[in-house]
C-alpha cells in the first residue's frame, strides 16, 4: 500500500467537513498538508526519512562538496564503509563541529569524526579520518633537489611565501623560451606505485595567476621521460573550473592514458605541467604537496527536509499535485491520520474555529505518539570534540 496527496485530501476534508471550496481551497489544502509533513519530520527524525548518499573518500582530502547530491540536509546520521573487504566495515564515525574538524585537520590530529559545514551558498562534508600509510608522497616539493625546469620554464626555485605547507616549487615561465605551450617541472623519484595502480588518486595543489588561457593541468608519472602515466585535470577539486590562486586537483587513475611502457613498480620521474593556449602571456606558477592515495567507498547517512516526491521521482518542499507521494509512503503508512490531522487543526487555526483546531492537534499527537513507538529513530546528537582513542567511557567501574 501507498499513500499519495488524494488520499490526505480526502481524511483531511472528512476532519473539517469541507469537500469544496467555498471554506478551503485547493492550495490551501496543499498548503496545510505541505505544513504538516514538514512539523512531523522535524519532530519525529526517524528512519523514515533516512536517506543516503555515496562518497569516494580520498584519504588526504578532507573536504567535499556534496551539495549537488543530497537535498537540503536536516541532520547527520552516520557514514558507514562499504567495503565488506576492508579492515574499516565496522568502524564508527563520530559527528562534530566544523571549527573543531577544521582546527583538528590543520594540527593533523586525525580521528574518525566528521562535520557538515556550509559555506558560500554550499554543503561540505569533512571528515578528519586519515588511515595509517593511506597515501604515497610523490616526492614532495620542499627543495628543488633533482628538480629541473620543462617546457616554457625560465627558472625553478623554492618559496616559502607562497605555499600551502612549508615550501613550494616556484615555476617562472617564459613562453617564448621554447613554445611548448606548457611549463612545469619534472622531478627524480623512486617509488613503486604498484598498490595504486588502477585504483590510486593523484592529488596535487598547483598555484595559477591567470587562468584566463590555461587548457588543463598534467600530472605525469613514468619509468623515464618517454614511458610514462598521464593524469589530466580540467577542473579542480569541488569545483567546476580552474580559479587564480591554489587550484586542488584530484585525478582517477582509471582516467590515465599510457605513454609507451611504463612500470608501476619503477617510477622514476614525477611530472607537474600546467598546459595553456598560444595566448598565453609570461606568468608565474607553484606546485605544492604531491601525493597519491587509494580512495574508501563510504555511505553518509542523513536526514533530509524532503516532504516526499512527485511522479517523475523529484524531491519536494511544497505538494501541489494530489499525486504527490508523501516521503513516508509505503513505509509507515498509519502516519496519515496524523499527517490529515494537523493540517485539519492548521485549517480550523486560519478558519478561526479555535477549539476544533485544539481537537484535531491534540488528535494528531496521540497518533503521532502512536507512530512512533514502533519507528527506530536515527538521529545522532553531535559527539564531544575531545574523544580520547582507545578509552570507552561507557565501561562501568566493577566495585
Amino acid at each position: 500500500m501507498s499513500v499519495s496527496l488524494q488520499n490526505l485530501i480526502t481524511l483531511l476534508d472528512s476532519y473539517t467537513s469541507e469537500n469544496t471550496e467555498e471554506r478551503i481551497s485547493n492550495a490551501n489544502r496543499y498548503q496545510y498538508l505541505s505544513e504538516a509533513a514538514s512539523d512531523i519530520k522535524q519532530q519525529m527524525q526517524s528512519a523514515m526519512s533516512n536517506m543516503t548518499y555515496p562518497l569516494k573518500y580520498v584519504p588526504g582530502i578532507h573536504s567535499y562538496k556534496i551539495n549537488q547530491g543530497l537535498f537540503n540536509v536536516m541532520a547527520a546520521g552516520d557514514i558507514r564503509v562499504n567495503d565488506s573487504n576492508n579492515s574499516l566495515i565496522n568502524l564508527p564515525f563520530h559527528i562534530s563541529s566544523p571549527d573543531k574538524i577544521n582546527e583538528d585537520i590543520s594540527l593533523k590530529k586525525f580521528s574518525t569524526q566528521y562535520a557538515l559545514d556550509r559555506y558560500d551558498g554550499n554543503l561540505y562534508l569533512t571528515l578528519s579520518y586519515m588511515p595509517t600509510n593511506a597515501k604515497t608522497t610523490l616526492g614532495g616539493m620542499d627543495s628543488i633537489t633533482g628538480v629541473t625546469g620543462i617546457g616554457d620554464t625560465a627558472s625553478v626555485e623554492v618559496d616559502s611565501n607562497v605555499s600551502t605547507q612549508g615550501n613550494s616549487v616556484k615555476v617562472v615561465v617564459d613562453v617564448s623560451s621554447s613554445g611548448s605551450n606548457f611549463a612545469g617541472v619534472k622531478k627524480t623519484i623512486d617509488l613503486n606505485l604498484s598498490k595504486h595502480k588502477g585504483v590510486g588518486n593523484v592529488v596535487g595543489y598547483v598555484y595559477i595567476t591567470d587562468v584566463t588561457n590555461v587548457s588543463n593541468v598534467e600530472v605525469r608519472l613514468g619509468t623515464d621521460s618517454s614511458n610514462y602515466y598521464s593524469f589530466i585535470a580540467t577542473s579542480p577539486h569541488n569545483e567546476s573550473a580552474f580559479k587564480n590562486g591554489w587550484n586542488r586537483v584530484v585525478i582517477d587513475w582509471t582516467n590515465a592514458t599510457v605513454q609507451s611502457s611504463p612500470d608501476a613498480t619503477n617510477i622514476n620521474v614525477l611530472e607537474t605541467i600546467v598546459n595553456y593556449t598560444g595566448s598565453q602571456s609570461d606568468t608565474v606558477l607553484y606546485f605544492d604537496d604531491f601525493f597519491i592515495s587509494n580512495p574508501i567507498d563510504l555511505t553518509f547517512h542523513f536526514l533530509n527536509f524532503s516532504l516526499g516526491k512527485n511522479l517523475s521521482g523529484t524531491e519536494l518542499l511544497d505538494y501541489t499535485e494530489a499525486t504527490d507521494i508523501p516521503y513516508y509512503s509505503g513505509q509507515y503508512d498509519n502516519l496519515k491520520f496524523a499527517h490529515a490531522r494537523l493540517a485539519a487543526s492548521f485549517a480550523f487555526h486560519d478558519l478561526r474555529l479555535y477549539e476544533d483546531s485544539q481537537r484535531q492537534e491534540i488528535k494528531a499527537t496521540q497518533k503521532l505518539a502512536e507512530v512512533r513507538k514502533v519507528i527506530p529513530s536515527n538521529h545522532r546528537v553531535q559527539g564531544k570534540a575531545f574523544r580520547p582513542l582507545g578509552v570507552n567511557f561507557n565501561r562501568k567501574r566493577r566495585r
